[in-house]
């Protein structure tokens, strides 16, 4: 994991993360593979894999095995009227 989603997962989740990144991936369903796209010049854009960990209730943002982003519900502001 990077140190931004070290951070992220401390803030979000409000538990340490885990030592084995890898383990969690395999323990998450993939929404969205990675991918590598390129501009009409040739410029490279990537498009980071996008994993589900349904019992932690998170998302993860993965750059090959590199956990880069954590999103979790506190994360998500959804549009509308307050209740």
């Amino acid at each position: 994991m990077t140190k931004h989603a070290i951070e992220q997962w401390r803030k979000r989740v409000d538990d340490n993360p885990p030592a084995d990144a890898t383990k969690l991936i395999s323990e998450c369903i993939m929404v969205q593979n990675r991918r590598v796209l390129y501009t009409p010049r040739g410029r490279e854009c990537k498009i980071l894999a996008l994993y589900w960990h349904k019992d932690r209730r998170i998302f993860l943002k993965v750059d090959r095995f590199c956990v880069v982003t954590v999103l979790s519900e506190n994360t998500i502001t959804l549009p509308g009227p307050a209740i």
